[in-house]
């Protein structure tokens, strides 16, 4: 064989390889996803219509424990009424699976990060959690983020 056929037949070789290896990382991350919405949608569901009550004590067993040891109660509570701008929840879309993570800083194996648009009475908001299961599998929101358009200052027209 010619050396320009070997380095052609070399190429495609790596060409095929790396197909292959995006195809098989795809389906990994798929079945991972898949895993993951199984036991996240349903706690998302519930978790989100406690959370749109604004009520920082109803929403306290959703936390991790390690979270509410760190964050003090004013300061939840002065979370919790900027949360109540957005006021009452009309619907959600489906959660959005994000990701899948490691940090040393988090004391749980792995994370998971979903985000959901929320609508509500004073517009769009979007919601993002990340979440951690504990020893006996059961999920505990790590870190919580809304980002609504309600929460920036008002422009007054001239």
């Amino acid at each position: 064989m010619k050396t320009g056929k070997k380095v052609l037949l070399g190429c495609a070789s790596m060409v095929a390889i790396v197909v292959v290896l995006i195809a098989a990382l795809a389906f990994l991350i798929y079945a991972k996803k898949n895993k993951y919405d199984k036991i996240v949608f349903p706690y998302l569901n519930d978790a989100i219509a406690v959370l749109a009550k604004w009520e920082p004590e109803s929403f306290s067993p959703y936390w991790a424990p390690e979270v509410l040891e760190q964050i003090p109660d004013e300061r939840l509570e002065r979370l919790f009424l900027l949360y109540r701008k957005l006021g009452t929840l009309e619907s959600f879309e489906d959660p959005e699976f994000l990701k899948v993570g490691f940090d040393s800083k988090i004391p749980y194996p792995a994370y998971v990060q979903y985000q959901v648009t929320g609508h509500f009475e004073t517009g769009p908001a979007v919601l993002s959690f990340t979440l951690v299961r504990d020893d006996s599998e059961h999920l505990h929101v790590w870190y919580l983020q809304i980002n609504s358009d309600e929460f920036l200052p008002k422009i007054e027209a001239n």
